[in-house]
C-alpha cells in the first residue's frame, strides 16, 4: 500500500462538511477537557482530602504533642545531667522501657515497609537516626543500623521535623493490628489516656502516610490512615472512566443535532441562491431577522444580489444602447452599398467613398469608446502611466478643424501622469462636445495651482478648463451627462451623429488618472468643464 500522501492526493479526498468538522471539533474539545480532568482531577481531589485527613489527625494528636513542646524547651534551660540522674534513680521509671519500645516500633515499621516514608518525612537517614520527642521532653535520634543507644539532640539546634513517641507507638500499634485494650495499656504506661486513640483507626495496613504540622514553633511528623481516601478515589476514577466515553458520545450527538439545526438556515439560503439565475435576479433570499451571523449572511447575500441585478440591468441597457448606436452607421453603410449596386452608373465613387469613410470613422469612434468603457469597468489600464505634457496635447487637438475656433491663449505649461492616448481622448471629446454646442467661441485654459485639499505647500495640481458660449447645462443635469448614452432633451440635444458616449469616456479616463471633472457655468454664457489632474513633479 502506498502511503505517500501528496497535496494533490489529499485534495482528491472527500471533503468533510461544516457540520461534520464542527462536530469533530466538539468531540475533540470534549476529549481534551474530560480526559485530562479524569487523569489529573482525582489526584487533585485526593491531595485535598489527604490534607484534610492530616489536619484532623493533627487535631487529635495535639493534646499529646503540645505538652511535649514545653518539656523540650525545658531541656534547654535545665541541667541535662540532673535529668539523667533522676532517670537513673527511677524517678522516671518508664524511660528505659520507652526507648526499647521505640526501637521495637521502628523495627516493626521497617518490616512492614513504612519506615522509608517516615525517614523521608523526618528528612533523616538510617545512619543519622529518626528524631523522636520522648514523653519526658528529651529529643533522641534513634539509629536503625543497630540497636545502639540513641544520641541526644539539642532542641536549640533542631533543623529537621521530629515525631512524637505517642504518635510513633500509636502508628506501630495500628499497623500491627493490635487490639484497642493493648493500645490503652501501652498509652497508660506513657502517662496519658485512651481518649486519644480511635477505634476506627486501629488498622492501617499499607495506607500509611506522613505529613508535617507545626506545634509551638516546632515541626512534628503526623501520620494518618488514608485508606478510606484511596478507596474513595479509586471508586471515583473507575466511575469516571466508565462515564467519560458515554459523556463524549452524548456531547457529540447533541452537538451534531444542534449544529445541524443552526446550519439549517444556511442550507435554505444555499438552496434559494441555487435557484436564482440570470432571469431571476430580482428574487431575494429570506432573512431570518435574528441579528446573528446567519442573518448577516442573508443580508449580505441580498446586497450582493442587488449589485448583480443592478450590474445586469446596466449591462443589458449598455448592450441595447450600443446595439442601437451601432445600428445607425451600419444601416447607412448598408443603404449606400445597396444604392450603389442598384444604380452603379449613377453612383459617384468619390461621394460613395466619402460617405462610407464618414460612417466608418463614426463606427470606429463608437467602438473605440465602447472598448474604453469596457476596459474601465474591468479595471484594466491600457498602458502604464508616463509623464505627459498636457499643453502639447491641447495644442495638437485644438489645431484640428472644427466649425468653431478654439482659443488656447491661456494654456500654460502643465505636466501630468497618464498615457498620451487617454489624455488625447479626454481633450478631443471635451473640445468636440464644446464645438457641437458653441455659437462662436471656445476658450481653453491650463494652469497649475496649489492643491487646497493637501497640507503640503509643495503639493500642486494641474487644472484644465474648457468654456463655450452655447446654451449651457442645467444644474440638475450636470451629473447625468456623464452617464452612458445620455442625451439632453433641450438645446444641447441638437447633436448630429453623437452616440452619447463622449462625456462618459471622459469621466472614466479622468477617474483612472486619479483626477476629477465637474461642470459649472461659463463666463462666456455656456458650459464650463473643469478637469483637475494631480501634477507630475
Amino acid at each position: 500500500m502506498n502511503w505517500n500522501w501528496t497535496p494533490a492526493r489529499l485534495r482528491r479526498l472527500p471533503r468533510l462538511t461544516v457540520r461534520v468538522r464542527m462536530t469533530m471539533l466538539v468531540g475533540a474539545a470534549a476529549i481534551l477537557v474530560l480526559v485530562p480532568a479524569t487523569v489529573f482531577g482525582p489526584n487533585w481531589v485526593e491531595q485535598a482530602l489527604v490534607d484534610d485527613v492530616f489536619d484532623d489527625e493533627a487535631a487529635l494528636q495535639a493534646e499529646l504533642i503540645e505538652p511535649l513542646v514545653g518539656l523540650m524547651r525545658q531541656y534547654v534551660v535545665d541541667d541535662a545531667n540532673a535529668i539523667d540522674a533522676a532517670q537513673s534513680a527511677g524517678s522516671v521509671s518508664f524511660a528505659a522501657d520507652a526507648r526499647r519500645r521505640v526501637f521495637d516500633a521502628l523495627t516493626d515499621l521497617d518490616n512492614l515497609g513504612h519506615l522509608d516514608a517516615l525517614l523521608q518525612a523526618t528528612e533523616t537517614s538510617r545512619e543519622s537516626g529518626v528524631p523522636v520527642a520522648m514523653s519526658d521532653g528529651a529529643l533522641l535520634a534513634f539509629p536503625l543500623d543497630n540497636h545502639n543507644a540513641p544520641s541526644r539532640l539539642d532542641f536549640a539546634d533542631l533543623n529537621s521535623p521530629v515525631i512524637s513517641v505517642f504518635n510513633l507507638f500509636d502508628l506501630a500499634f495500628r499497623v500491627l493490628g493490635v487490639e484497642l485494650p493493648k493500645v490503652e495499656t501501652a498509652i497508660s504506661e506513657l502517662g496519658t489516656t485512651a481518649e486519644t486513640a480511635s477505634a476506627d483507626a486501629l488498622f492501617v495496613g499499607q495506607s500509611v502516610a506522613f505529613a508535617t504540622r507545626t506545634f509551638g514553633g516546632t515541626d512534628f511528623v503526623v501520620s494518618a490512615d488514608i485508606s478510606n481516601v484511596n478507596r474513595s478515589i479509586s471508586r471515583v476514577e473507575a466511575i469516571l472512566w466508565r462515564v467519560i466515553p458515554l459523556t463524549i458520545i452524548v456531547q457529540v450527538l447533541v452537538a451534531w443535532k444542534l449544529i445541524g439545526r443552526a446550519l439549517r438556515p444556511v442550507e435554505q439560503i444555499t438552496a434559494e441562491v441555487r435557484e436564482i439565475n440570470a432571469g431571476t435576479l430580482s428574487e431575494r433570499v429570506a432573512e431570518p431577522g435574528t441579528g446573528d451571523e446567519i442573518d448577516r449572511l442573508a443580508v449580505t447575500m441580498n446586497i450582493m444580489l442587488n449589485r448583480l441585478e443592478g450590474s445586469d440591468n446596466k449591462l443589458r441597457q449598455f448592450v441595447s444602447d450600443a446595439s442601437h448606436e451601432l445600428r445607425t452607421p451600419v444601416a447607412v453603410l448598408h443603404s449606400d452599398a445597396e444604392v450603389a449596386l442598384r444604380q452603379p452608373a449613377q453612383t459617384e465613387v468619390e461621394v460613395l467613398a466619402s460617405g462610407v469613410l464618414f460612417e466608418a470613422k463614426r463606427l470606429q469612434r463608437i467602438v473605440d469608446d465602447l472598448l474604453v468603457l469596457v476596459r474601465h469597468d474591468e479595471h484594466r489600464s491600457l498602458s502604464p502611466s508616463v509623464p505627459v505634457d498636457l499643453d502639447e496635447v491641447i495644442w495638437e487637438e485644438a489645431a484640428r478643424s472644427r466649425e468653431v475656433a478654439v482659443d488656447v491663449g491661456a494654456v500654460s505649461a502643465g505636466r501630468v501622469s497618464g498615457t498620451p492616448e487617454s489624455l488625447k481622448r479626454i481633450v478631443a471629446h471635451l473640445l468636440d462636445n464644446a464645438a457641437h454646442y458653441a455659437s462662436e467661441r471656445i476658450a481653453v485654459r491650463l494652469t497649475t495651482q496649489a492643491d487646497s485639499s493637501s497640507t503640503l505647500t509643495q503639493a500642486r495640481e494641474t487644472v484644465l478648463t474648457i468654456d463655450d458660449d452655447g446654451p449651457g447645462i442645467a444644474e440638475a443635469d450636470r451629473e447625468r451627462i456623464f452617464e452612458r448614452f445620455t442625451r439632453l432633451s433641450e438645446a444641447r440635444s441638437r447633436d448630429s451623429g453623437g452616440a452619447g458616449l463622449g462625456l462618459a469616456v471622459v469621466k472614466a479616463l479622468v477617474t483612472e488618472l486619479n483626477g476629477n471633472i465637474v461642470v459649472a457655468d461659463s463666463p462666456l454664457g455656456g458650459a464650463r468643464f473643469i478637469v483637475t489632474f494631480p501634477r507630475y513633479e
